[in-house]
């Protein structure tokens, strides 16, 4: 049995599971609201998180989950999933969480979605190739009816090439839907209905007869010279100007680069549109043995080291909150969603992550806010380049 994205077949076992709301009969205004939770109880923290949330209202049309990766995450949609009723449950599991309240590393965070002219579709896609797996997230965008249509695009850290699952999800979307998004924390998951799925893709289509803004930015410059990706392997990065990548970067930056996703070192690819996209390095387990890096960038390309600090990161915030409100036209916000680089936290640092908060409860005036941290970010409202790193990414729903 097969189904179809445009006009490629698609096998169903790739469908995982598929979830959608229309708007209820009944006319009601639309709303938004956000809880969160630190009970230690997972099962609790989800349902304490949802009840804040759904505040007692009764036509929610999607409540967005973000929990912490080493959390029971069964659990955790078990507790959601009981307050939720029929209203379909999607999320992902991270390195951090936000609220207006603060960031968070062990929290349960909900944002509910509803009332009049909300349509949500959900499609799951596991990894049987990343371009495949992100193509039929993207599915969820053609259930959808509305004059306004955004694709939330989540993906587990694990599936392979991340600029894949963005193309292929692009490929379907295509260029008349933005997309925004990110990737799970390490040992995370994207989560949908009470399923808790790994290598795989998820794509939450949200359809409104309002507007739907994304704004991103990363407040990084380049400097020094451009290094060259002389040979690279997948999602490694195996040499820079003819030498082991981790060599020749420890010399540019003056240290040897600490494993971890929390101390990856931004890298710059220059765009035709003078714009930087951002990659990360990251230093893991096989960096030792082979010198290689992890980091997705095409063999042959110029690199330049990126450099930042707090106050341009804070500006990149504020700047990404702005676009993604201007483009609603002067319509209020109902809700704020951050998906925000680990990266980007480990240089805030703690105060940093509370300003950062701060600056987007600001720009939400009164409406839910909440967030994630991830280890990628997807962010596309021109052309088909789609991932970034060290970058944050602002969606604001009218």
């Amino acid at each position: 049995m097969s189904g179809s994205i445009g006009s490629r077949p698609v096998p169903m076992m790739w469908i995982m599971e598929r979830a959608a709301s229309r708007p209820a009969p009944a006319r009601t205004p639309r709303w938004s609201g956000a809880g969160h939770s630190r009970d230690r109880d997972p099962e609790l923290a989800g349902r304490n998180a949802a009840l804040e949330a759904v505040g007692g209202r009764p036509d929610a049309a999607l409540l967005l989950v973000f929990a912490p990766c080493g959390a029971d995450l069964h659990a955790v949609l078990a507790g959601v999933g009981s307050v939720a009723g029929d209203a379909p449950v999607a999320g992902m599991a991270g390195g951090g969480q936000l609220a207006a309240e603060g960031a968070f590393e062990d929290a349960v965070v909900v944002v509910a979605l509803g009332g009049d002219d909300l349509q949500v579709s959900l499609s799951v896609g596991v990894e049987e190739t990343p371009r495949d797996a992100g193509a039929v997230a993207a599915a969820a965008v053609g259930d959808l009816d509305t004059p306004h249509r955004a694709l939330l695009l989540l993906a587990d850290d694990s599936v392979d090439d991340h600029v894949e699952v963005a193309r292929g999800a692009y490929s379907v979307a295509g260029a008349g839907i933005p997309i925004a998004g990110g990737l799970s924390g390490p040992a995370g998951a994207v989560l949908c209905g009470r399923g808790v799925h790994r290598s795989a893709a998820l794509g939450i289509a949200l359809g409104s007869k309002d507007p739907i803004g994304i704004g991103f930015g990363h407040g990084l410059e380049a400097v020094g010279e451009p290094m060259l990706a002389t040979r690279v392997s997948g999602a490694r990065l195996l040499e820079l100007d003819g030498r082991p990548a981790i060599e020749v970067l420890a010399e540019r930056l003056g240290r040897k680069l600490a494993p971890g996703a929390e101390n990856a070192q931004p890298l710059g690819l220059h765009r035709h549109d003078d714009r930087w996209q951002v990659r990360c390095a990251m230093a893991d387990e096989r960096t030792e043995r082979d010198g290689s890096l992890r980091c997705l960038v095409p063999e042959g390309a110029p690199l330049w080291v990126m450099e930042g600090s707090r106050e341009t990161a804070l500006a990149a915030t504020d700047a990404a909150c702005g676009h993604a409100l201007a483009a609603l036209s002067g319509a209020k916000p109902r809700a704020l969603l951050l998906f925000d680089c680990v990266a980007r936290s480990a240089a805030l640092g703690e105060d940093g992550l509370a300003r950062e908060v701060a600056c987007a409860t600001r720009w939400a005036d009164g409406a839910a806010v909440a967030g994630v941290l991830t280890v990628g970010e997807f962010a596309r409202t021109v052309g088909p380049a789609g991932l970034h790193h060290s970058t944050i990414v602002a969606v604001a729903i009218a």
